[in-house]
């Protein structure tokens, strides 16, 4: 019975440290995240002056407003060789 008593302690210890490590993660996560842009979800694709695809024109006027950047769009459509939308 003793065993078993430790074992649970030991199970709810290890579970409450877990979850306050992940809580610390996730505050941490949000501190970064400083400017929350409101962009649709439509898939119209531009490429950036940056070489970086972007989901839409939106999404470039949130990258330049929140990081003060002048990313500017290339052309429609993606980027060549932009590996994060699988063309190389």
């Amino acid at each position: 019975m003793m065993k078993l008593t430790v074992f649970l302690f030991a199970t709810a210890l290890f579970c409450a440290i877990a979850n306050v490590n992940a809580q610390l993660e996730s505050d941490d996560y949000e501190e970064e995240d400083e400017c929350p842009c409101m962009t649709p979800f439509n898939w119209l694709p531009k490429c950036g002056s940056d070489g970086q695809t972007y989901p839409n024109e939106e999404a470039i006027k949130c990258q330049n407003e929140c990081n003060d950047d002048r990313v500017t769009i290339a052309h429609d459509g993606v980027c060549e060789g932009d590996v994060h939308f699988g063309l190389v």
